[in-house]
């Protein structure tokens, strides 16, 4: 018996591994389509599915969501949709502790003039509800602290 070509063995072992990768990435589909069909495993949410939702109140609240943004109502009431941000302030929307004025920002100690005065810089806070002052009041938000 005569030996085997140089580099037999590292093509039948690419081959073979390239084989398994095609084998688990084609069980994985089928999982996918059949055992985690609608993102549910025995009951239970399984995540990373769009949306990632684990509970019935989540699951709710997405549903009561898309409804109401199907007949065109405000579903949060001083927060709306925009195609380019995402949900964001309502301009002059909102009320108590949580008002926007003109532009959709957060009204702290008083709205945001129109016209900038001369000799006064604006600063923008971008973020998420820790920048929002979500669980605090208007004038607690540490981007509230510039105008003290």
């Amino acid at each position: 018996m005569s030996p085997a070509p140089p580099g037999t063995r590292k093509r039948l072992s690419a081959a073979a591994f390239a084989g398994g990768f095609v084998l688990l990435a084609a069980l994985d589909q089928i999982a996918q389509h059949t055992a985690l069909e609608g993102g549910e495993f025995l009951g239970r949410r399984v995540a990373p599915f769009e949306p990632p939702l684990f509970c019935r109140l989540q699951r709710e609240v997405l549903k009561w969501t898309r409804s109401s943004l199907e007949r065109g109502e405000a579903p949060y009431g001083a927060i709306g949709f925009d195609a380019e941000l995402g949900w964001c302030p309502r301009p002059s929307g909102g009320s108590g502790e949580t008002r926007f004025d003109w532009a959709g920002c957060r009204i702290g100690a008083e709205p945001l003039p129109r016209e900038r005065a001369e000799g006064v810089r604006r600063i923008a806070t971008v973020g998420c509800s820790f920048t929002f002052g979500q669980e605090v009041g208007a004038l607690e938000s540490w981007p509230a602290q510039g105008d003290r």
